[in-house]
């Protein structure tokens, strides 16, 4: 699909990294596809397999580490999506800044000694922070 199409489809004219959201999502297609990624199935398979689909997508300018923690957790995976919502509610509870990495780290620790699993209190987390 070319961008002019998919911008009409979406009616998403938004920007990313000085670029339509839909000419990165067209590239970052384009990058999973030429190395084996076609369906979800094939980043569930084997740790190659996500490495290789994570290093694709990251190389796309406009993808970072926190869409493609979310993409992940689109497709079905458990993870955390760092973005500024959790981050501000984590720095908040550590009554400091922290950075996305750790972040991460914390709400998967935390999730883990809740028996969450580590998208649920993420869910949380955006809800609660939404309110505020």
């Amino acid at each position: 699909m070319d961008e002019a199409t998919l911008l009409e489809l979406l009616n998403n004219g938004g920007k990313q990294s000085g670029r339509t959201k839909a000419l990165v999502v067209i590239e970052a297609a384009k990058r999973l596809t030429e190395n084996g990624i076609r369906k979800s199935e094939d980043l569930t398979g084997e740790p190659n397999s996500m490495r290789t689909a994570r290093s694709a997508y990251l190389s796309v300018r406009g993808c970072g580490p926190v869409t493609w923690s979310y993409f992940c957790i689109l497709l079905g995976t458990d993870g955390v999506k760092a973005d500024t919502m959790v981050n501000r509610f984590v720095a908040d509870a550590l009554g400091r800044t922290t950075n996305s990495k750790e972040a991460e780290r914390l709400v998967v620790k935390v999730a883990d000694e809740l028996h969450l699993s580590a998208h649920q209190l993420d869910h949380a987390i955006w809800a609660h922070q939404r309110l505020m």
